[in-house]
């Protein structure tokens, strides 16, 4: 483990062998474990859900040995989920992989049900309460872990957490400049992955803010301003800008999915554009390799001319060398 000391002491593992020592050293121990599980910051609390650890790949959750210990690790969330921007992201996941490594449906009134239980409601105030934006693939995880709780616990309010992403990708566009290389449009993207998300899991809320009606008119706009930015053939003189290039151009053509996906009227628009932005790919792709090709062959040829001064001094080192020995005199003298 390594400490680090900010505002508080921190530990964090510095070394796989050292979690396996912990974990032998607490299973034994409940009430070194429980005060551990009360206690702990975000990598405690991963450790605690982990599954498919161990030598053989089958150890699964296992700091939670008793009922007791999932109260210990419920008394823990709140502080971990608000302990920095991607703990929630990182204890969704690692909770999804849990219940589905564990199949089932749990009741709200087991450990474990009660706990991911417990999680889901801290999640809900935490984004109501704007301490927390959630991101679309958080969203995504919220509803899926929620599936897996009998009886469904109750969404998140979604008001909030949608005005917040639509402000944010109306912004994003507004300062959306076709002509720059490579714009900042990851809000733009979340927004419209939340529009999916919304779409499969709340159809009541779709319906109350008229999707995907009320916002055709901002989709429209975006889908062009993607089109003019994908077909755009900037000045490209290095496989590294190449590269950065068609990481832009695989962004606007996930939009242009995206858009075509929830808006079906504009789907086959959205059709036309992937297409033009995978034609630009193609040869941005193309240039790269053969930049880096020449690049390879002028480094093959710098590395041959300095093979070959190498083996022979130059003409002046030659002239220099002669006017104070005499080779010729030397080897004589031998």
């Amino acid at each position: 483990m390594s400490i680090r000391i900010v505002t508080e002491p921190a530990i964090d593992w510095m070394h796989p062998s050292w979690r396996d020592l912990v974990i032998e050293q607490l299973v034994t121990d409940d009430n070194a474990r429980q005060h551990f599980l009360k206690n702990c910051g975000l990598p405690g609390f991963l450790l605690a859900l982990s599954v498919a650890g161990g030598a053989t790949g089958t150890r699964a959750m296992p700091l939670l040995c008793r009922r007791e210990d999932w109260s210990a690790l419920s008394h823990a969330a709140p502080d971990v989920l608000r302990s920095g921007n991607d703990a929630s992201a990182k204890i969704l996941a690692s909770l999804y992989a849990a219940l589905t490594t564990l199949s089932g449906i749990y009741s709200i009134t087991s450990p474990m049900g009660a706990f991911a239980n417990h999680v889901l409601a801290v999640l809900r105030e935490l984004w109501g309460n704007n301490q927390q934006q959630p991101s679309a693939v958080e969203l995504e995880r919220y509803y899926a872990v929620s599936q897996a709780l009998q009886p469904l616990p109750p969404g998140p309010n979604l008001e909030p957490i949608w005005t917040r992403s639509y402000k944010a990708a109306n912004k994003q566009a507004a300062g959306f400049k076709t002509d720059e290389r490579w714009p900042e449009l990851a809000d733009v993207l979340n927004w419209l992955n939340l529009v999916q998300v919304i779409m499969e899991n709340e159809p009541r809320f779709v319906r109350q803010i008229g999707l995907p009606a009320k916002f055709l008119e901002f989709a429209k706009d975006l889908l062009d301003q993607v089109k003019l930015r994908g077909e755009r053939r900037f000045e490209l003189d290095s496989p590294d800008y190449c590269a950065i290039e068609e990481g832009q151009l695989d962004l606007l053509h996930t939009i242009a999915h995206q858009v075509g996906s929830a808006f079906p009227s504009l789907k086959a628009t959205a059709k036309e554009v992937k297409r033009k932005i995978w034609e630009n790919a193609s040869r941005v792709e193309q240039l790269r390799r053969q930049l880096e090709e020449e690049a390879r062959e002028s480094d093959d040829e710098q590395q041959e001319r300095d093979d070959y001064s190498g083996d022979e001094p130059d003409p002046e080192e030659r002239t220099i060398l002669d006017e104070y020995v005499n080779v010729d005199q030397l080897f004589a003298d031998l």
